[in-house]
């Protein structure tokens, strides 16, 4: 070993001599075969070198991992005479238990290695094979498989294969084993393993992440030589259309005979205009296509509502028609079918109403809405927003004289501000 430094040591192996302080050049030598390191050392830095001291015909590199399949790695050969080492490759043949050699080049076989180790490649050189203390230890690995090691779940998915997660600032992080499964992540060689539709986690050739920050979806794929595995991960997002004209799409569910008997949707005067709905269908949309044959599960689709209503020019002073904040409102699960359809489309329904009686001379209603998505009870949506807006006055024909139902939320009235007087 060369070094600019004032101390250089043999390392642990315990060279002859062991150390030498000073000097450009260094010289040590071993009485037995092994792997040993020289390092030179000046102050608080240092360089090392490793060095592989051989007995007899010796297969190099001593030990190697090769992925399995179409890989190939050159090997030597070197032979020992009075203490000198040379390199003998062009004059020797090579062997190895797994696969075939072209040369002095391996290429792996199909299969992978029982375990570390397990199998060699051999130099023959002048009719001296080398033996098991002076063979190369081989081990050609497979991926086994990759999974998902964190930022997605199974729950509500179908298929072995598949993940899901709702979009979010996360990443999904995956993860692949190999064969034979004693060998270390640490002792990979470079490159050995590589990622498809994924971002490799430095120093962890086994480990790879994916942005959840779009809604997608994507296979991410390891590969080891010509062996593979793969996850499908399923990025979640939806968006909400309130319907408020037309009629009730075929896979939600219908009204029938509630309400005015129809399918019509929007502000909906019935039974002779005493009385009136807001008929709406909310319309989840799915993404990204083909979803409704993954995740047909664990979908929610929540309301929320904040009103206030008055009775004869006064506010009606109760929890439920006065409200101070967003307060639950979810349908019914009879009102809603939430098992994704062709188009990956899920539904909700709703009807909010107006009417009085022979005792009521007017009657308030102005409401506001906000719908979200959930999957596994998280948010899978913005909130979209929508309010009904209706009057209903005993002596007037008809009895409902305003009914309104609309996109976005409304200014809600204060408690002074009714639009019919007290009678």
């Amino acid at each position: 070993a060369r070094a600019r430094s004032p101390t250089a040591t043999a390392g642990s192996g315990g060279g002859i001599p062991a150390t030498q302080s000073g000097g450009e050049t260094f010289t040590t030598k071993w009485s037995t075969k092994g792997t040993y390191t020289v390092t030179a050392s000046c102050g608080n830095s240092s360089a090392g070198k490793t060095v592989e001291i051989i007995v007899n015909l010796t297969v190099m590199p001593r030990e190697a991992i090769v992925p399995v399949g179409d890989d190939t790695k050159d090997f030597e050969a070197w032979s020992v005479s009075n203490g000198v080492s040379t390199n003998v490759t062009a004059q020797s043949t090579f062997s190895t238990n797994n696969e075939s050699f072209s040369g002095n080049t391996l290429t792996a076989g199909s299969n992978s290695s029982s375990s570390k180790g397990s199998d060699w490649v051999r130099a023959t050189y002048q009719s001296e094979t080398t033996d098991n203390d002076h063979d190369c230890d081989l081990t050609v690995i497979k991926i086994n498989t990759v999974t998902v090691d964190s930022g997605a779940t199974q729950t509500n998915v179908t298929g072995t294969k598949n993940w899901a997660a709702v979009k979010s600032d996360g990443e999904v992080t995956i993860e692949a084993s190999i064969l034979p499964n004693d060998v270390q992540e640490s002792e990979l060689p470079e490159g050995a393993v590589t990622w498809t539709n994924a971002n490799p986690v430095s120093g962890h050739p086994l480990k790879a992440t994916r942005s959840k920050s779009q809604s997608e979806h994507k296979t991410v794929t390891a590969t080891c030589g010509n062996s593979s595995d793969y996850v499908d991960l399923w990025i979640l997002w939806s968006t909400i259309e309130i319907k408020m004209t037309g009629t009730t799409p075929a896979n939600a569910v219908q009204f029938g005979f509630f309400y005015d008997g129809t399918e019509n949707l929007g502000a909906i005067i019935w039974d002779g205009g005493t009385q009136a709905n807001g008929k709406v269908i909310p319309i989840g949309t799915i993404t990204p296509s083909n979803i409704q044959n993954v995740v047909k599960d664990g979908w929610g689709f929540e309301r929320e509502v904040w009103q206030h209503t008055f009775i004869d020019g006064a506010k009606v002073d109760d929890e439920e028609h006065w409200n101070t904040k967003w307060e639950p409102d979810t349908s019914y699960p009879v009102c809603q079918n939430l098992e994704p359809d062709s188009n990956g489309k899920i539904y909700d329904s709703d009807a909010p109403n107006i009417l009085g009686d022979e005792n009521t001379d007017s009657v308030e209603r102005y409401i506001n809405f906000r719908q979200w998505i959930e999957w596994n009870n998280v948010i899978c949506s913005d909130y979209e927003y929508w309010y009904w807006k209706a009057w209903w006055k005993i002596d007037q024909t008809p009895q409902v004289t305003l009914a309104e139902v609309g996109d976005e939320n409304i200014v809600l009235p204060g408690e002074n501000d009714a639009h019919y007087p007290p009678p």
